[in-house]
């Protein structure tokens, strides 16, 4: 079984307790535009800057398990995982495109990892 990228996220972040609520392991995917919310910019610019830990505009592989470290262990597996799901381009980052795109696709997630971080 493949664990998507929001379903690790969750996992995680049950761990530490976090405050995200129960989500069904199965959940249709979300489609509403950015601008539906005036806060989801600012959430998705704050996150990916947090991630973007060395400020070149892209996350790479190491950025994003450092970041998830911050919410609980994460396997090199997982984070492989988790790139390939957000690097559509497969050029081995996720540029702030792509992260918003699946900012796009996954509102209630990035909404609640926008608390935590």
């Amino acid at each position: 079984m493949t664990i998507s990228l929001r379903q690790n996220i969750l996992i995680i972040s049950h761990s530490k307790h976090c405050s995200i609520p129960n989500i069904p392991t199965k959940f249709a995917k979300q489609t509403p535009t950015m601008a539906d919310d005036s806060q989801d910019v600012p959430d998705c610019e704050k996150i990916f800057k947090r991630f973007d830990a060395n400020g070149d505009g892209k996350i790479s592989a190491s950025e994003l398990g450092e970041a998830l470290k911050t919410l609980g262990s994460v396997t090199p597996d997982e984070i492989q995982r988790m790139m390939a799901e957000i690097d559509t381009d497969g050029d081995g980052f996720i540029s702030y495109e792509e992260f918003a795109n699946f900012a796009r696709a996954n509102r209630g997630l990035v909404k609640d990892v926008a608390k935590i971080f």
